[in-house]
C-alpha cells in the first residue's frame, strides 16, 4: 500500500511537473507586450543590433585579410557602418573603423575617423571638468610622442590603450 502511495504521489508530481513546463513554454512563445513608449527611448541605441553587425564587421576583416580581397574589406565597412548607426555614441565602434581604413590603405577615412574619436573624447573630459587637447601627428607612436612632450615642456607621459 504504502508503495502504491508513493507512486501516485510521484506520478501526480511528475504530472504538476510536467504542466508547468508546458505553460512556462506557452508563455514564452507568447510575444511580450510592446511598450511604445520604451521602444522610441531605445531607438537611438541598439546595443543588440550594434553588436551582431560589429561580429560580422570582425568577421570579414579577418577573411579580407586572408584571402586579401577587398570586397570582403568594403564589406567589413559596410558592417561597421550599420553597427555605427545602431550604436552611434560608440567611441570603441569609431577605432575599429579606422583601424579597418588604415589596414587597406583608405587613409584619409582612417585620419578622418581617428580625428572625430578624439574630438567626442576630448569634448567628454572637457564636459567633465578634465583639461584635454590633442596632438594628432603623422610617424611613428614613440617619435612623435616624445616630440610633442618636447615641444610641451611634460614632466611625465602617460600611455593608455583600448
Amino acid at each position: 500500500m504504502q508503495t502504491t502511495r508513493k507512486t501516485i504521489l510521484a506520478g501526480i508530481s511528475l504530472l504538476f511537473v510536467g504542466a508547468a513546463g508546458v505553460v512556462a513554454a506557452q508563455k514564452a512563445a507568447e510575444p511580450a507586450p510592446v511598450n511604445t513608449t520604451q521602444q522610441e527611448s531605445t531607438s537611438a541605441s541598439d546595443p543588440t543590433r550594434a553588436y551582431y553587425h560589429f561580429m560580422l564587421a570582425r568577421r570579414f576583416r579577418e577573411l579580407a585579410g586572408l584571402w586579401n580581397r577587398s570586397d570582403l574589406a568594403d564589406r567589413a565597412v559596410s558592417e561597421y557602418k550599420q553597427a555605427l548607426e545602431a550604436d552611434p555614441d560608440s567611441l570603441f565602434l569609431r577605432v575599429e573603423l579606422a583601424e579597418l581604413y588604415w589596414r587597406v590603405r583608405r587613409v584619409g577615412d582612417a585620419v578622418r575617423e581617428a580625428e572625430a574619436v578624439l574630438k567626442r573624447a576630448i569634448s567628454g573630459l572637457n564636459g567633465a571638468g578634465v583639461e584635454a587637447t590633442t596632438h594628432a601627428r603623422p610617424g611613428g607612436a614613440a617619435e612623435v610622442i616624445l616630440d610633442v612632450a618636447e615641444e610641451l615642456d611634460a614632466d611625465l607621459i602617460v600611455v593608455g590603450n583600448k
